[in-house]
């Protein structure tokens, strides 16, 4: 089976969509930094801890993201160095 794939509409997509669920991400981790220094009286350590596990989430995903986003360029970049009629195997979309 052959593929056409425009590498410039999935980067557009990719920025549109996974680019933003991103920054979101990155501004949840800012967020939490903040929850877990305010003052709540009884409630600090829990809100603490809480900030911490959204934090550590965030942080998980952000790396999912990264990877896979790196993955999706480097099958870009191997579709694109192939001659685009053949058919491509991209091993990092294995996992």
């Amino acid at each position: 089976m052959t593929y056409a794939i425009d590498p410039a509409a999935v980067d557009t997509i990719w920025a549109a969509t996974v680019g933003l669920g991103r920054a979101e991400l990155a501004d949840t981790r800012r967020d939490t930094a903040a929850a877990a220094g305010s003052r709540l009286g009884d409630l600090a350590a829990t809100a603490a801890v809480a900030a911490q596990r959204a934090d550590d989430l965030a942080t998980t995903a952000l790396a999912l993201v990264d990877e896979l986003g790196a993955n999706v360029q480097t099958c870009l970049a191997t579709y694109l160095a192939c001659d685009r009629n053949s058919a491509g195997v991209f091993h990092e979309l294995r996992r």
